[in-house]
């Protein structure tokens, strides 16, 4: 189970990036999650946003040996976000959305025993949107790469680059991660944007100091049924505690701010046509995750 585990945080480190993915908990074999961001309070006018999402992640198996100290895992992931605005004028631009993302997504490695180096590969294929007319505008595709390095048994650093929606308003980001034992009980972490702070009290509770990227793209059916790309991103920095409920499964709690909002309503090629930065708001987060590989 140790080797299994160490497997996948190797998958998952060298391709780290700047993407908005919560690495951090793609390292547990599982987990669903719910989050409730309120207060965000337009910049452009009246009214507020608040924001509902459930996701939920799996691998699909261990890690699997290809050869040649290289690793395969496959994973499956499902986000719902329900977009409510609240109290906006007459003829804001964006409505009541529920949107949905089903993606599958493999990683692979190469890392060995006899070296400190590992090497990632990552792609990503899903459909991002509202379901209410799907074509080829919703679908969202990314790749990404990088390199890693195991200082000791405690520190394991890296590099990463990736291209995000291919097949759209292509983005390039890079940047490093790393993931370092302090002491038995003292962890702290970088996966792309996700911080992590924790502290293990005893066998049975975690707390950390987490920050990580929210939100997502998606596309919509807009009028006379041209797409439409909707872009809404937030930072979430918040104190998080959990409780082990038996042998590897996990229920967490968290709860605070919600920083550097930014809603976009634009077209698939990447032309903005409305661009609103809410104000800081707040969240609260309930989860289960299965650590048992």
């Amino acid at each position: 189970m140790a080797r299994t585990r160490a497997i996948a945080a190797a998958v998952l480190l060298p391709a780290a990036l700047a993407s908005g993915q919560e690495l951090l908990k793609e390292i547990d074999e599982a987990n669903a999650s719910f989050t409730w961001t309120s207060g965000m309070d337009f910049e452009s006018g009246p009214g507020e946003l608040h924001a509902a999402r459930l996701q939920a992640r799996s691998f699909l198996s261990g890690p699997l040996a290809l050869g040649g100290d290289w690793y395969f895992a496959p994973m499956a992931q499902y986000r719902g976000t329900v977009l409510d605005v609240d109290g906006a004028a007459a003829g804001f631009p964006i409505q009541d959305e529920t949107l949905q993302y089903l993606a599958l997504q493999g990683f692979f490695v190469r890392t060995s025993d006899r070296s400190p180096w590992m090497y990632g590969i990552w792609a990503r294929g899903g459909v991002a949107s509202d379901f209410q007319h799907v074509d080829g505008d919703d679908f969202l595709f990314d790749v990404a790469a990088g390199i890693g390095y195991r200082v000791n048994s405690n520190l394991l650093v890296a590099v990463g680059a990736g291209v995000f929606e291919l097949n759209g308003d292509e983005k390039f980001l890079a940047g490093p991660s790393f993931s370092w034992r302090m002491t038995d009980n003292f962890k702290l972490s970088l996966y792309g944007h996700t911080f992590d702070a924790s502290w293990d009290y005893g066998p049975d509770w975690v707390f950390s100091l987490r920050s990580e990227a929210g939100g997502g793209t998606w596309n919509l059916d807009g009028p006379a049924g041209i797409s439409q790309r909707l872009d809404f991103r937030s930072y979430l920095v918040g104190l998080h505690a959990g409780r082990r409920i038996q042998k590897g499964l996990w229920f967490d709690l968290g709860a605070g701010v919600s920083l550097f909002n930014k809603l976009d309503l634009g077209t698939p090629d990447g032309l903005t046509t409305f661009k609103d930065h809410p104000g800081d708001g707040w969240f609260v987060y309930a989860g289960l995750r299965l650590a048992d590989w």
